[in-house]
Order: C-alpha cells, then sequence, then structure tokens
C-alpha cells in the first residue's frame, strides 16, 4: 500500500516531468494571454444590429456576424493556430478551420450590451474535430457608438506546454450584488502533435462578475484532475484529485462564500480529504480563502 508520502512524491516528479518536456514545446496551442480589440464603424453597426434585439441565446448563428467575429480577431491567433494544427500532420492543416458560438447575452440597458463567446480552433479531418481543438472565452461589449473585443487566457497559462482548452457555460449566478457566471475550462495534454504515455486532464471551474465594463475574475477553483504514468519500478499509476464545490447565499440570492471538499486518490485508494472555504470580500471584489 502506497503512503501520502509516496503519492505526493508521485506528483512532484510528474510536474517536474511535464515542465522539462514543455520545454520545447512552443507553437502546439494557441496565445495564451488575453488580447483587446476596438471595434468601430460599419462592424460594430452589423454587431449591434444584430444582437441589440436579443435577449436569449439565438437558435441559429447568423453566419455573416459569426464570421465578423472571427475576423476581429488579432492576427496571432491566425498564426498561432496555423502553428498547432501543423504538427498535426498536413491533412489536418489543409482542413484547419475556426468557429465562435454565443454562450451568454446580457443587456444593461440599449445602449450597453455583453455577449460571451467561445472560440474554437480545430481540424475538419477526420479523427480530429471532435476530440483535438483548442478554445479561448471571449467578451463582446457593444455600446453605443464601438464594440470592444476581450479575448482571455486559459485557465493555467503555460507558454511552452501542449495543453489544449476546452470551454463549457456553467451556471448565471449573483456575486456581491452583481450579475455573475461560471466556466468550466477543461485543459488535456492530449495533443496530436506529442507523446501522451504521461498523461494529465484538469477542471478548473472560474467565476466571473459581469460588471459594466468588464468581467472580473473572482475566483478559481480545481475540480478535477487526473495524471496517469510509468513510474515507480515499472507500475503504471492514476493519481486523481476531485472537489465537490457548494456555496452559502443570502436571501438575494448573492453567493457569499463558496465550499470545496477535495479527495486525493491513488489508484482509487483515498489518502487525503480536506475542505477549504472562500469568502467574498466586498473591497476586493474577490472570494478570499478563509484561515485553516
Amino acid at each position: 500500500m502506497r503512503t501520502y508520502k509516496q503519492i505526493e512524491l508521485i506528483f512532484i516528479v510528474s510536474v517536474l516531468l511535464f515542465v522539462c518536456c514543455s520545454i520545447t514545446a512552443a507553437g502546439f496551442n494557441l496565445p495564451q494571454k488575453q488580447f483587446r480589440v476596438e471595434i468601430a464603424g460599419d462592424n460594430h453597426l452589423q454587431f449591434k444590429k444584430y444582437f441589440a434585439p436579443k435577449w436569449e441565446l439565438p437558435e441559429e448563428f447568423d453566419t455573416t456576424i459569426a464570421n465578423l467575429l472571427i475576423q476581429s480577431l488579432p492576427k496571432a491567433f491566425d498564426k498561432g493556430s496555423k502553428e498547432m494544427i501543423s504538427h498535426w500532420g498536413k491533412s489536418a492543416l489543409r482542413a484547419a478551420s475556426k468557429a465562435v458560438r454565443v454562450l451568454l447575452i446580457k443587456n444593461f440597458n440599449p445602449a450597453h450590451q455583453q455577449i460571451l463567446l467561445t472560440y474554437t480552433w480545430y481540424s475538419a479531418a477526420p479523427g480530429f474535430g471532435d476530440q483535438y481543438y483548442d478554445e479561448r472565452l471571449a467578451l463582446l461589449t457593444i455600446l453605443d457608438t464601438s464594440s470592444r473585443l476581450l479575448i482571455y487566457p486559459p485557465a493555467n497559462p503555460c507558454e511552452k506546454c501542449a495543453d489544449l482548452t476546452h470551454i463549457g457555460m456553467g451556471d448565471e449566478l449573483r456575486i456581491g450584488g452583481q450579475s455573475a457566471v461560471s466556466i468550466f475550462f477543461n485543459t488535456s495534454n492530449k495533443n496530436p502533435c506529442c507523446d501522451t504515455s504521461r498523461v494529465k486532464e484538469e477542471v478548473y471551474m472560474k467565476y466571473y462578475i459581469l460588471n459594466q465594463s468588464e468581467m472580473k475574475e473572482c475566483l478559481t477553483l480545481l475540480q478535477q484532475r487526473t495524471e496517469r504514468f510509468h513510474i515507480f519500478k515499472g507500475n503504471d499509476s492514476t493519481a486523481v484529485y476531485t472537489a465537490t464545490i457548494s456555496y452559502n447565499k443570502d436571501q438575494s440570492e448573492n453567493i457569499t462564500s463558496v465550499f470545496s471538499e477535495s479527495n486525493v486518490a491513488s489508484n482509487d485508494e483515498i489518502l487525503k480529504t480536506e475542505i477549504h472555504s472562500y469568502s467574498w470580500d466586498k473591497k476586493r471584489q474577490l472570494f478570499l480563502q478563509n484561515n485553516r
């Protein structure tokens, strides 16, 4: 039976191996930083005309508007996606493509609207599109005379790794008297560019406040991590971290505190259980971890 010190060592060795192997991994995924794009003129007017009457997600996203949103992306994403997919082979690169979908529409007033988006870069070649792709979260803010597009980095930015990110909509919430959302960031080093004998998959839950100027991150929690690797006298090992997240709310349905109850297991044997709590800090507009 393995002790906790052994599983702790497994995690440490695994991290070191991923760091060492990532040194040459540049160009295997999309840019990892935040981008800001100002949009005016005809493109802004088309966004405003299309989105202004909408209060719910469109059943079918207009292809002209979708193409305009894709064309609004910084050139770094064209370069990054070509580099990424080129490592998957020539057939994959020939079928390189990108798409955008709407996650949420938030109306503050007739002259102020926010559209939460996910951009996807993938290859339409058989065997790629349904499992290998990289995504970025974005916020389109439509004002009276101009629009602004913010593209956010992945949950755990890593400039020299091969991790791919898949994004999913969580819940609409209230935090600090403001509208908020939770977003899933699923990351994995399962990338056709590289060796996957050591597999790492993670699920992060990020919480954002939607205020009138931006989308402000106020808490990030690791919800799951699975690592499978070959170590220790030739035995295969699986290390799993899982967390259950719960909330306390006030009478106005604002989340006032968040609880994360986590387990660490090795080969299905639970080795450690912890509970962490986070309380809302009104002044800093963040959830801060409580002292243990």
